[in-house]
């Protein structure tokens, strides 16, 4: 690692943002190659491998940016449990790790959390997909909505309703509102993470426990199964649980 270091700052002509194949080839490269631009050597590697791709500009969109799934868990005035699909979710550092979550426009569950300052966020897998989309596309406002019957319990630390069929929910408690134009961030402690005992298992290995759970991702207005697989676009697979309300 000094060697590498040593080479790029005394050459002054490439940078690690100029190099997109793998690190551990690129330091190898950078050590038996002192002084070599590898801005130019870049080209030259991916016009072999056919990799030249042209660039468009386009309006704001995350597309192609798969974001991990949360039904986040409030109760409202009458006690009752509710919940709404959400994917603006990221972690934070601040000595300790936290997580900031946003939520636009005029939501129950935005309501909730102000008058509470807690929540639990439910991971997203496939077999809560179809409820996941359901709860996503129907108001938290609705008689419909407010009549549903959910599996829960209560969180183990803070006063939340948890999704039993979840197998990773956050316990998580506001510390900071940032009020935004049409939306709020929200930044939050992580007063406890509740988890299926199998992701425990340290004989298994990470992939399998992914495997096993299968979470849920989405970019492009679809969802995504762990494994690629299309699950259909938003508003599908709540068709199921929709019709069987009905």
């Amino acid at each position: 690692m000094k060697n590498w270091i040593a080479v790029f700052s005394f050459s002054g002509r490439c940078s690690e943002a100029d190099v997109d194949i793998s690190r551990d080839v690129w330091i190898h490269y950078a050590c038996m190659n002192p002084g070599t631009d590898f801005r130019q050597d870049r080209n030259l590697t991916k016009k072999k491998e056919g990799k030249i791709m042209a660039k468009v500009s386009i309006h704001p969109t995350n597309d192609f940016c798969p974001q991990t799934l949360f039904l986040y868990g409030t109760y409202d005035d009458e006690g009752q449990a509710n919940f709404g699909l959400f994917c603006w979710f990221s972690y934070t550092w601040d000595g300790e790790m936290g997580v900031m979550a946003c939520i636009g426009g005029n939501k129950l569950t935005r309501e909730n959390i102000h008058k509470r300052k807690v929540f639990s966020a439910n991971l997203v897998t496939e077999d809560l997909l179809p409820l996941a989309d359901y709860l996503g596309n129907t108001p938290g406002f609705s008689l419909k909505k407010k009549a549903m019957d959910f599996e829960t319990e209560e969180g183990r630390i803070l006063p939340v309703p948890v999704l039993k069929a979840s197998p990773v929910v956050f316990e998580l408690e506001v510390r900071q509102f940032i009020p935004l134009k049409d939306g709020e961030v929200m930044l939050c402690g992580i007063r406890n993470v509740l988890q299926e005992d199998l992701l425990a298992d340290e004989a298994e290995s990470s992939a399998k426990k992914l495997a096993a759970i299968a979470p849920v991702r989405t970019t492009c207005k679809e969802y995504f199964g762990w494994d690629g697989r299309s699950l259909g676009a938003w508003g599908e697979p709540g068709k199921a649980v929709s019709a069987a309300e009905s």
